[in-house]
């Protein structure tokens, strides 16, 4: 939800001009200033969620309001929180960011067009590892998807990614060796989540 989060951005930077002034003025603001038509947000507390705001409009034209029922995307704003998790657990000495990844999973992952070219960490985490988003297989998932997907994790990066698998191409490959290029990756986040579990034993 890309808006979503230029709204907490700016919501993060915003400072009230006296003490009294609510959160809801705050991220009034911030919609204005970010020309934001709607967001929720949301205060959690000792994992509880203590506090929960909506604002604007779902839909403009019909002005459907945001509500609490409200679904958002959730998009790019997971990769914050799956590097931090990877990141924690290499803090912990779990693993290196130039291993190479197929030491902490139960398929291979290469790019077919260099099979000798280990991929790691790293590569992951900076878009580099060769590994792309083939729209032939994500525009259909992405246009009529509906919820959570019913496919466990693994699964589908086992049928995307290793050469056994059912949806496995060498177009969801570059043409460049990992690590040589950028290639804006949403698979690769996918596959540092499975990683982080593979390595932290936890689901």
């Amino acid at each position: 939800m890309k808006h979503g989060l230029i709204a907490l951005v700016l919501l993060s930077s915003a400072r009230p001009a006296s003490a009294q002034e609510s959160i809801d003025i705050v991220i009034t603001r911030a919609m204005t200033a970010g020309k934001i038509p709607g967001l929720a947000a949301a205060i959690v507390q000792d994992g509880k969620i203590a506090w929960i705001g909506t604002y604007g409009f779902a839909n403009v034209e019909a002005k459907r309001p945001i509500t609490r029922s409200t679904e958002f995307h959730i998009a790019s704003t997971s990769k914050p929180f799956t590097t931090v998790l990877l990141m924690q657990l290499h803090a912990a000495g779990k693993f290196r960011l130039h291993d190479d990844i197929n030491r902490y999973l139960p398929f291979s992952v290469r790019n077919p067009a260099f099979p000798d070219e280990p991929i790691t960490f790293e590569m992951l985490l900076q878009h580099r590892s060769s590994i792309r988003d083939n729209p032939k297989f994500y525009e259909p998932l992405w246009s009529g998807g509906k919820g959570d997907s019913p496919i466990a994790l693994g699964d589908y990066l086992r049928g995307y990614l290793s050469a056994e698998g059912k949806d496995f191409s060498e177009d969801n490959f570059i043409g460049r060796p990992p690590g040589s290029g950028f290639e804006y990756c949403n698979t690769c986040f996918a596959l540092i989540g499975y990683l982080a579990e593979q390595v932290s034993g936890k689901p």
